[in-house]
């Protein structure tokens, strides 16, 4: 698919899906692990895509921090039919797909400040930049299931 397609798109919808913290982790004192993932998924009556960033913050494998959103938007009706392909998947650009995937991210950091704000033990962990360009390395093929 051409990068230098044109993709009109607006933010509709942020959702929290998942949100867990578990206290008493001394961040100051012990090595942490971050990972982030981020899926997609799209509403084909609808000319709909979600971005899902999940951040994990984990210390010796197990998570002390889990966030999972989900972002969604409503893509242009001429654009959305030039990302079907013959199949009648959605083919996410790989550009488009880091875009929206740093606006999950974005949005996730801001969530994460928030929610850790005034928390002794975790108000100064923050969300640090994230390269989706190892993240997301292709475009994202979205296939929709049959109807019957």
């Amino acid at each position: 698919m051409s990068e230098d397609l044109r993709i009109g798109f607006h933010l509709l919808d942020i959702k929290r899906l998942t949100f867990n913290l578990d206290a008493g982790v001394d961040i100051a004192e012990s090595e942490y692990k971050l990972s982030v993932q981020l899926g997609f998924g799209a509403a084909p009556g609808l000319q709909r895509v979600k971005a899902v960033p999940r951040i994990i913050f984990e210390v010796e494998g197990e998570a002390f921090i889990t966030l999972e959103l989900a972002l969604t938007f409503a893509i242009a009706p001429n654009a959305w039919e030039r990302m079907i392909n013959e199949d009648g998947d959605l083919i996410l650009p790989v550009g488009f797909a880091r875009h929206l995937g740093v606006i999950g991210v974005g949005t996730a950091r801001g969530f994460l400040s928030a929610k850790l704000e005034g928390d002794p033990d975790y108000s100064q962990l923050v969300l640090p930049t994230v390269d989706l360009t190892q993240t997301v390395t292709e475009d994202i093929g979205i296939a929709f299931a049959e109807e019957e």
